[in-house]
């Protein structure tokens, strides 16, 4: 029996707690015009008619790592649709960014933010934090923690 629970157990992934608020009415929305690791330009004519989330983590940060896998599900689930997802990397150096998604099999799209100035144009003081944007790419949602971003609660957001 112990043996059942401990799979049980190890099998599932637990997410941390997050939080869920509306963007500010009375916060300006930052310029997008980012280029990736691979060298694809993001700006909002590419977002034109999607939802986008875009969402700032690390590789120190624990529930960062936990919750990437969840994004790449949704982004592989959803790639011939509506959604895209961009990921921004806080203040670390591009080849160890690539070290890291190699050994994770991570292939979402990563902005290396070196200097911290785009987390900190979109007011992000927590990571993992995720902002979500219309498909008239005006934000609607911050979600500050580790996200299953493939749970019913998320998708009916989304």
């Amino acid at each position: 029996m112990l043996f059942a629970v401990l799979l049980f157990l190890s099998s599932t992934q637990v997410f941390a707690q997050f939080e869920k608020r509306t963007w500010p009415t009375n916060v300006k929305v930052p310029s997008i015009e980012y280029t990736d690791m691979s060298g694809q330009l993001w700006n909002w004519q590419k977002f034109k008619g999607k939802v986008v989330v875009i969402n700032f983590w690390a590789t120190w940060c624990a529930p960062c790592t936990e919750e990437l896998p969840s994004l790449q599900r949704l982004q592989d689930l959803n790639q011939n649709n509506h959604l895209t997802v961009l990921t921004i990397n806080h203040k670390e150096a591009p080849s160890k960014i690539r070290q890291f998604n190699a050994a994770s099999g991570f292939t979402l799209p990563v902005v290396a933010d070196r200097e911290g100035d785009i987390a900190k144009s979109w007011g992000v003081k927590i990571f993992p934090t995720s902002v979500i944007l219309s498909t008239e790419g005006k934000p609607l949602w911050i979600i500050e923690g580790s996200v299953d971003w493939t749970s019913k609660e998320i998708l009916d957001l989304l």
